[in-house]
């Protein structure tokens, strides 16, 4: 499996004692930059956390600013390399601060340092802090240094690069809202003061600041390669700190801390039961794994702009195109039109065109195909909303829909899209293009994730899988409150061992794996526990936290495969319960032919209150890996599972449909409508 490093760095302290020294606020009233990023916080929880390395004059001086709530208490601020003659604990020893003074030392020393020769931003979300460093002398690019410090039985220094595509200048601010814009003061990059931004000012481009000056978002995809050689040149500039010095070795990774999943998790099956590893070999050697019972009486229901276009696309789907076969041949479903035609002049009239020909409440066998002048991911903000709306109207009379841009029809390449377009389509039906090569058993396994639609309004949703793969339930909530999470998770299992639309499930769940968006806090946990304790006494659960960005903040190399990119299927333990699990087309240690997409990792983290899979870490990791092979809007593998890829879908179309509702019926219900 090659030798695999970390981006993590040892780092080494000179000295083993420490002065620690402490600030009222109006004390660095004369140094605003300082108290933007020395550790501050209340005098109460300053006395609890530290009360074992401070004297009876400081305790005595915390205990005078203590409130009768904490939160009338002033901040203080705590500085190691700034000498407060006042208040000053001199000789403390590394090794008896609390957790948090010693990461916040080692973060002090090296932003004091790093803050001379770059920009430092001292609290960025995700990461302890960041540098951003000029990409050329000429232009106001910059390049982000992401940093994080991990202190157990060593002090350790993980660098990574956060953004290639940074903006910092001095920016033309007219009709600029900046409230939040963030300012450049001292080299340190901070929140926007009350003092006035003037244009001499250098401030980080936001979205508003970028769309005046035209600055195109041009992130350089350089991967696994580039990434360590840029890690490595910067730390071997700058590893010499005062005190400390950074050791420039990744960190290797020992063999009883990395294991790989199981081969066969790459495995499904096709057509006739046929396996395969490849699903573009798969669909067309065995074509799909399940068509529904009645799909040889579906028919396409053309909503188009133009005969012209429509009749070449009918033309495609007819009768292939280059290596695409056809719709019927790939996938099975005919290529019969409706006698339902719903042709329109103008965007704007989309809507009431549909409205005036759809008149029935409820359709069957009917697949909506719309041509639009636009794709979802550039649309203007009106053309989403009439996107939304269309969806919306078909989903209510029980039509999936199939969007496709208009130009793309015309495109040379357009061969390459129509397998990804009959593949979701026959998903959209209720059919099931490839599966699991797994045995059936009674587990259920769910998807939670939210959208944000606007500032603090979250859409939350679950999609509900069985083992295989198969997709059982959809459900959202209006809200991403713990307490509406398991109020769905609740009326969701309900709605799954009752299931109005297959009879002969067995009903028993035997275990429930919920794949969860972001950190399960301990009340969270509590809460889902209590929740299905209550309701069901002899389950067994477990959640799996996964990374909804794609992780980079840990980064793995192979230093023994040109590319540096670890094979798939290896997972590398970071800390308890917590994994990097790469997932990409490397299958194999020395592949064949080279491979030109490279994915980064994701991270998960396994809560498990009861202790119940303690022994099964390798087979929920396993399913976290097959769950990405599940992807059927595209014939290409995604790096998240699509546990957490499809409610966070779901929740995107719920939260801009009208009144943020979804109606109750078959393809609402059963099917991936959404993808």
């Amino acid at each position: 499996m090659g030798r695999l490093v970390l981006n993590r760095f040892k780092i080494s302290l000179s000295t083993d004692k420490v002065s620690v020294s402490f600030y009222e606020e109006n004390e660095l009233e004369s140094n605003f930059i300082l108290k933007e990023y020395l550790y501050r916080l209340k005098p109460s929880i300053a006395l609890r956390k530290f009360e074992s390395i401070l004297d009876e004059t400081i305790k005595e001086w915390l205990n005078g600013l203590k409130k009768e709530k904490i939160e009338d208490e002033k901040y203080i601020f705590i500085s190691f390399l700034q000498k407060n003659e006042n208040r000053i604990q001199e000789n403390v020893l590394f090794k008896d601060l609390p957790y948090s003074l010693k990461r916040r030392y080692i973060k002090e020393i090296i932003i004091n340092k790093l803050k001379n020769k770059y920009i430092v931003e001292p609290f960025k979300e995700g990461v302890d802090f960041c540098v951003y460093k000029k990409v050329e002398e000429t232009s106001n690019k910059y390049i982000r240094y992401d940093f994080n410090i991990y202190i157990e039985k060593d002090i350790e220094l993980s660098l990574s690069i956060g953004s290639t595509d940074t903006y910092i200048g001095k920016f033309n601010l007219t009709n600029i809202s900046t409230n939040k814009i963030k300012i450049v003061r001292d080299n340190l990059l901070i929140k926007k003061s009350n003092t006035e931004i003037t244009s001499n000012v250098l401030v980080k481009a936001n979205f508003q600041i970028r769309k005046n000056e035209n600055i195109s978002p041009k992130p350089k995809f350089s991967f696994y390669k580039e990434y360590y050689e840029k890690i490595k040149a910067f730390l071997e500039e700058n590893n010499s700190f005062d005190n400390l010095t950074i050791l420039t070795s990744f960190k290797e990774i020992t063999k009883d801390k990395y294991d790989v999943v199981d081969f066969n998790s790459n495995k499904m099956i096709f057509g006739n039961s046929e396996e395969d590893y490849s699903p573009i070999n798969g669909m067309r050697d065995y074509g799909p794994y399940k068509k529904p019972e009645n799909i040889s009486k579906f028919q396409l229901l053309f909503i188009y702009p133009d005969s012209e276009a429509a009749n070449k696309l009918l033309g495609y789907f007819s009768r292939g195109y280059r290596h695409f076969p056809g719709l019927e041949s790939y996938v099975g479903i005919p290529a019969n039109v409706s006698g339902i035609k719903i042709k329109y002049n103008s965007l704007n009239s989309i809507v009431d065109e549909i409205n005036n020909k759809l008149n029935q409440n409820k359709y069957e066998n009917l697949i909506a195909v719309c041509i639009v002048p636009f794709s979802k991911t550039n649309a203007t903000k009106e053309e989403s909303k009439i996107y939304f709306k269309i969806k919306q109207i078909l989903l209510d009379k029980n039509i999936p829909s199939q969007f496709i841009e208009r130009n793309k029809i015309f495109l040379e390449n357009f061969h390459f899209s129509l397998p990804n377009i009959a593949i979701a389509m026959l998903a959209k039906i209720g059919g099931i293009p490839w599966k699991l090569s797994k045995s059936r058993y009674d587990e259920l396994i769910i998807g939670f994730n939210v959208y944000l639609k606007e500032r603090n309004e979250y859409i939350g949703s679950c999609v509900f899988f069985d083992n295989e793969g198969i997709i059982q339930e959809l459900n959202f909530y209006p809200t991403s409150r713990i307490e509406e999470i398991c109020k769905g998770l609740i009326q969701s299992i309900d709605k799954y061992k009752i299931d109005k639309y297959k009879k002969d499930r067995n009903k028993d769940i035997e275990r429930i794996v919920i794949h969860y968006y972001k950190p399960l806090s301990n009340e969270e946990n509590r809460k889902i526990e209590k929740a299905l304790r209550e309701k069901f006494s002899n389950i067994n659960y477990v959640v799996v936290e996964i990374n909804d960005t794609k992780a980079t903040t840990d980064l793995c190399f192979d230093l023994e495969y040109e590319r540096l990119m670890p094979q798939s299927g290896i997972y590398i333990e970071l800390e308890k319960n917590e994994y990097l699990i790469f997932n990409n087309l490397r299958y194999w240690e020395k592949p064949l032919n080279p491979i030109n997409q490279e994915e980064f990792p994701i991270k998960v983290k396994i809560y498990d209150p009861n202790n119940t899979f303690d022994n099964q870490h390798h087979t929920l990791i396993s399913q976290v890996y097959e769950f990405s092979r599940l992807y059927w809007k595209s014939l290409k593998q995604k790096d998240q599972p699509v546990t957490t890829i499809y409610s966070k879908l779901l929740a995107e179309y719920v939260a801009n449909f009208e009144k943020q509702e979804l109606c109750d019926n078959y393809v609402s219900k059963k099917t991936v409508w959404f993808i």
